[in-house]
């Protein structure tokens, strides 16, 4: 027999879901989460003589970049060590036109 279900409300930007499942005589929980969607984070850029710091609030975000097209969703990269500090210096090189520079969630 099955045990006792009790409500569960989930938190925002959760959702939860019981499926019965005959094959194994369970019910199984379904849980799926989206990435936070306020607040947004925000990436502050201060370019200063052959240097660009970029900096933003909070910890864990991974910094990518692209040097090909900002639309282009298959030329992100991850930026090495970017989940551990919440700023980085960089050098400008004047050869390199286009650099583009996102914060996204983990």
């Amino acid at each position: 027999g099955y045990g006792a279900i009790t409500a569960f409300v989930p938190p925002p930007g959760v959702t939860a879901s019981l499926v019965n499942n005959t094959a194994s005589q369970t019910i199984d929980v379904n849980i799926t989460t989206a990435p936070p969607q306020s607040p947004r984070a925000s990436l502050t850029a201060v370019a200063t003589g052959g240097s660009l710091a970029l900096s933003w609030a909070e910890m864990g975000l991974i910094l990518q970049t692209n040097a090909v097209d900002v639309a282009s969703p298959t030329n992100w990269f991850n930026f090495p060590g970017s989940t551990t500090v919440t700023n980085i210096g960089l050098p400008i090189d004047p050869e390199v036109t286009n650099v583009f520079y996102r914060l996204v969630y983990p």
